[in-house]
């Protein structure tokens, strides 16, 4: 009985092996028709996506200079325009700054251009959009 197992277990293992054999011949043939089209679409991809890192990192940037030079001077000046009386209570001062705060500007600006401003300077971040398959190999390395 043990041999009838036996016989039963090599013909399942060499079906599948043969199987197995015409499945690796069929992908790669697909990989051999289809390869370079998907790798051209993956270093596109990682461009793309490196390009928009830097887009927002720019913008992000660029929010958080305008609340340092416009916002918080704005709000000193609106401040040294009221009465001598009214320059101390908050109740006036805290809406304006607020409002600068609240729009987005201090905020968002704030986010997205203290993260984006470390992207900006990340070296990998250009790697990416200059040699992405370079930066393709860090990933898959995991450095």
């Amino acid at each position: 009985m043990s041999e009838k197992l036996e016989e039963k277990a090599v013909e399942i293992i060499d079906k599948t092996l043969d199987n197995m054999d015409k499945l690796t011949a069929m992908l790669a043939e697909v990989a051999e028709k289809y390869g370079p089209e998907v790798v051209d679409a993956g270093l596109t991809v990682v461009r793309v996506s490196a390009g928009s890192t830097l887009i927002h990192a720019a913008i992000g940037t660029a929010l958080i200079v305008a609340l340092f030079k416009f916002g918080i001077p704005l709000t000193f000046k609106y401040r040294a325009s009221l009465p001598e009386s009214d320059r101390d209570n908050t109740e006036f001062f805290m809406p304006t700054f607020l409002c600068w705060v609240i729009a987005g500007v201090g905020v968002f600006g704030i986010s997205l251009g203290g993260f984006g401003t470390l992207k900006l300077f990340n070296l990998w971040t250009w790697v990416a959009l200059v040699e992405p398959k370079l930066w393709i190999a860090h990933r898959v390395l995991g450095w």
